[in-house]
C-alpha cells in the first residue's frame, strides 16, 4: 500500500543532518558534520581521501558529516 512505485510517488532520500529511523537527529551532531565537511572542503580532500587517513570508510564518514552519528571526542 505505502510502495512509492505503485503510488507513483517518488522515494526521497535520507536529508542531510538527519539520522535515519524514528530517532530526532541532534542538532550538535549535524553542527560537528557540516564543520568537518567544511574543513575537507576547504582544504580539496575528497571523503575517499579522508576516509583513508583516518582509517575509517567513505560510508561512515559521510554518516559522521550527515550527523547521523555521534563522534567522540578523544
Amino acid at each position: 500500500m505505502d510502495d512509492p512505485k505503485r503510488s507513483g510517488q517518488v522515494a526521497t532520500g535520507a536529508r542531510p543532518g538527519r539520522p535515519r529511523g524514528n530517532r530526532p537527529g541532534d542538532p550538535v551532531d549535524a553542527h560537528v558534520g557540516a564543520r568537518v565537511r567544511q574543513r575537507r572542503v576547504m582544504l580539496g580532500m575528497s571523503v575517499n581521501t579522508l576516509a583513508g587517513r583516518v582509517r575509517l570508510t567513505f560510508q561512515q564518514v559521510n554518516k559522521y558529516e550527515r550527523g547521523d552519528n555521534r563522534m567522540a571526542a578523544l
